[in-house]
C-alpha cells in the first residue's frame, strides 16, 4: 500500500478495520502533524451573495377529506 495513503482521511477507517494501521500509529501520526489553525480564514457566504433566487416555500399538505 502506498505509505501516503495509510492515514488518508478518506481511507483511515478502512485501514484501521483491515489492520493496515494500528490505532496507536494513527494517534502518533495525528500528534505529529503541525498546528495549521493560524492558516485558516473565516468566510461567510449566503445564497444572496451568488445572485440565486430564494428557495420556494414548502407546499402545504392537501386537506384530508372527511371519512377517509
Amino acid at each position: 500500500m502506498n505509505p501516503d495513503l495509510r492515514f488518508d482521511v478518506r481511507l483511515v477507517e478502512r485501514n484501521l478495520a483491515r489492520g493496515r494501521v494500528a490505532r496507536d500509529e494513527l494517534k502518533a501520526h495525528l500528534a505529529s502533524l503541525p498546528d495549521a489553525a493560524g492558516n485558516a480564514e473565516n468566510i461567510e457566504a449566503s445564497v444572496a451573495d451568488h445572485g440565486l433566487p430564494p428557495a420556494p416555500a414548502p407546499k402545504a399538505a392537501a386537506p384530508k377529506k372527511p371519512g377517509r
